[in-house]
């Protein structure tokens, strides 16, 4: 029997999964769709997930977990985090405020904006929540401590938030940082930029100045240690093409592994993602979990990402191009019948020189749209069309893209965006609009020994949160997530972005 079994494709999933086979648990990661977490052919190879993972700086949640399981990662600093690219403008995402400002003001001049008081709201914004998560990485107080420890800090949020929507509705005046903001948002947060929460958004837009990382070799080297390390604790990871969950005083899976092939296997406690395609029939089976179910269903998924992979020559790129970039292209993606969500496409290009990701004088790009509808919900012929599209909208950047693509598959991209909409997050968005908006729904069950993860639960802390809340949905079991903890406070490290002069910004 298993004491922790986990089922989920995401990295969620994964993260509680390697946690708990670390403690010695004896655990089995389930999976149950049929694409690894990369993309290979022609010498190319792209990550599933085309956008940008943070926690790699000094002292960040992923640099810890990685470090207390002693797995090497190389990265390189990336300032610009990513570049903004409209039909007459090139902005900068960058990882210092005072340069940010310098950034937005030779873009649109000075003006009435105090830009200076905008940041420093910002700044202290994510201080607060910074703080607040690391004191209850839960973030929905669950004790009575807790609870009123939350308590004392409303107020400051409430101020916060008032300051922030304050100094944000004037910068909405200017299409082009309203454009820009909303990017970042879509960038770095599992949220809809319509309607967030003013605390969120400023969590998001703080991101970028604790410095990106760009991981050589791609992100799915990461996975594939982590899975590995499980492996080498005792643990199993298992792909299996069809999953049953039933849950009474022990939990019951049955699995069919393909090719006529079944079994059970049996255990203490379970982990479910809301990323598991079973996740939602099982609510509904289960009269026990209805008032999970009620919340779940309140959520929405507003914006479904599919993506382009694309090899192309090295020489036809931009000197000036970044790793992450996002195209505005308001006359190619928008129209009154559109599929597309946002008039926006974002683009990962691999670093010069890792040949982990292309051939010699090759760079593999990932081209990305956020769709109105799940590619799983529209035709070949609409796809492709899409994709005609999307390949229109980037030749403004790139002139002579047709003559320098040394590789791409549409029909291939086509059929992996379907996928890995099973494990690659959504944009969402709650019908409430709480006073963080960073939590949407919670981990625990009325089940004791059922326990939910998923980057929707923490959608307003994007990539961050999917890891916070694999650790929390094992710690509602184990009481014990110290592979992230700090070593004299206990309290799970997710830092401060920023030291506190950045906040006197002259």
């Amino acid at each position: 029997m298993y004491e922790i079994i986990v089922i989920g494709n995401d990295l969620s999933s994964l993260m509680a999964a390697v946690r708990s086979s670390q403690m010695g648990k004896k655990t089995i990661l389930l999976t149950d769709i049929d694409i690894p977490d990369y993309y290979a052919a022609s010498g190319y190879t792209f990550d599933i997930d085309p956008f940008p993972w943070t926690g790699f700086e000094p002292k960040g949640i992923l640099t810890n977990i990685l470090s207390d399981l002693e797995l090497p990662v190389d990265t390189i600093p990336l300032n610009p985090a990513f570049k903004l690219i409209f039909p007459e403008h090139r902005f900068d995402i960058l990882g210092d405020t005072a340069a940010q400002i310098s950034e937005i003001e030779r873009e649109i001049g000075r003006n009435s904006i105090n830009f200076r008081q905008f940041y420093k709201t910002v700044l202290k914004t994510d201080t607060l929540l910074s703080r607040l998560i690391r004191d209850n990485p839960r973030v929905r107080p669950a004790t009575v401590k807790e609870f009123f420890t939350y308590l004392l800090r409303v107020p400051r949020m409430i101020w916060l938030r008032r300051q922030f929507s304050k100094h944000f509705t004037r910068i909405q005046a200017s299409p082009f940082l309203k454009k820009a903001f909303s990017a970042e948002l879509l960038f770095f947060s599992h949220l809809n930029p319509e309607g967030i929460s003013p605390l969120s958004l400023a969590y998001a837009l703080s991101l970028p100045f604790r410095n990106l990382n760009y991981p050589i070799g791609g992100k799915y080297r990461i996975i594939d240690s982590l899975k590995r390390k499980i492996e080498s604790k005792g643990g199993i990871v298992k792909s299996c093409s069809t999953l049953q969950l039933k849950i009474n005083e022990e939990v019951v899976v049955d699995i069919s592994a393909g090719n006529g092939n079944s079994f059970t296997i049996k255990g203490r406690n379970v982990i479910v993602s809301t990323k598991w395609k079973g996740f939602l029939p099982f609510l509904l089976g289960d009269d026990r979990c209805s008032s999970i179910a009620d919340k779940y269903t309140d959520i929405e998924a507003t914006h479904y990402p599919f993506t382009l992979h694309i090899g192309i020559a090295e020489a036809s790129i931009p000197e000036n191009m970044s790793q992450y970039s996002a195209i505005v292209s308001e006359e190619i993606l928008c129209d009154e019948t559109d599929t597309f969500k946002e008039n926006l496409l974002f683009l990962e290009l691999s670093a010069l020189g890792d040949k982990g990701r292309a051939p010699a004088h090759r760079r593999a790009l990932s081209v990305t749209a956020f769709l109105k509808d799940s590619p799983v919900d529209l035709s070949n012929k609409e796809l492709t069309e899409v994709s005609v599209r999307m390949m229109k909208s980037i030749e403004g950047l790139l002139p002579f893209l047709n003559e320098s693509i040394d590789f791409i598959d549409i029909d291939r991209s086509i059929d992996i965006s379907r996928k890995y909409q099973e494990s690659i997050n959504e944009r969402y968005s709650l019908k409430q609009n709480p006073i963080l908006g960073v939590s949407l729904l919670s981990n625990k069950t009325p089940l004791n020994n059922l326990s939910i993860t998923g980057g929707l639960l923490l959608a307003g802390l994007g990539m961050e949160g999917e890891i916070i809340s694999g650790l929390n949905a094992l710690e509602s079991f184990s009481g014990d997530v110290n592979n992230v903890q700090d070593q004299e406070t206990g309290q799970i490290n997710v830092p401060l972005a920023h030291k506190e002069e950045l906040l006197h910004i002259e």
